[in-house]
């Protein structure tokens, strides 16, 4: 990957970088919107998990901290779901 983005011009780089961090961004969202629907429903339970915390970890093996930040983020849109 890292041959083919040294052969793209300036502009294309950097609408090609854009893109990419548009997409990471998307995907975080939709990451946390699931994990606050996972709490709602205590499905980490079904998965052998005693907490929220430790179902991100197995599952979606994320850091401590990124879990952390995450499931902070999942239960404020649980909270005050107008902020989405």
């Amino acid at each position: 990957m890292s041959k083919e983005l040294r052969h793209l011009d300036m502009p294309s780089l950097h609408n090609s970088g854009i893109a990419c961090a548009d997409r990471i961004r998307n995907d975080e969202h939709l990451c946390i919107l699931h994990l606050a629907e996972i709490e709602r429903r205590r499905g980490y339970l079904q998965y052998g998990c005693d907490s929220l915390f430790g179902y991100a970890r197995k599952f979606y093996k994320f850091s401590e901290g990124s879990t952390s930040e995450r499931i902070a983020a999942a239960r404020l849109h649980a909270a005050l779901p107008e902020i989405e």
